[in-house]
């Protein structure tokens, strides 16, 4: 059975790919590793661990935290970076751990009304 966080960094791994022109291959390649384990990471049968959100961040150009954040919710929070009006609350800490991570996303998305 999937998690609702890693079925979210997993749509956020294949958004940046579409986004940045890129394919599984060239993804592998930057991280030096084989496609087939690219594909079953991005796919669900294999796991991303903690340390491999922070790999493919920085193969994407994103701080670790960009991938655990919904869709939608990634969307409102860069055009409030845009234009510049930014709530410090739900603004992630990409160096804290995988768990403290999700917690707070979760409770972000409660103070703001919406469902984790």
């Amino acid at each position: 059975m999937s998690h609702p966080v890693t079925d979210v960094l997993r749509a956020n791994i294949r958004a940046e790919l579409a986004r940045n022109a890129m394919n599984n291959s060239h993804l592998a390649n930057l991280l030096g590793v084989a496609e087939s384990t690219i594909s079953r990471k991005i796919n669900g049968l294999r796991p991303i661990s903690s340390d491999e959100i922070g790999q493919f961040a920085d193969a994407l150009g994103l701080e670790p935290a960009d991938l655990l954040v919904p869709p939608v919710r990634r969307l409102d929070l860069l055009n409030a970076q845009v234009a510049g009006n930014v709530n410090e609350r739900v603004r992630l800490d990409a160096n804290a751990p995988l768990a403290q991570l999700v917690e707070q996303q979760t409770l972000n998305l409660r103070v703001q009304g919406s469902s984790p």
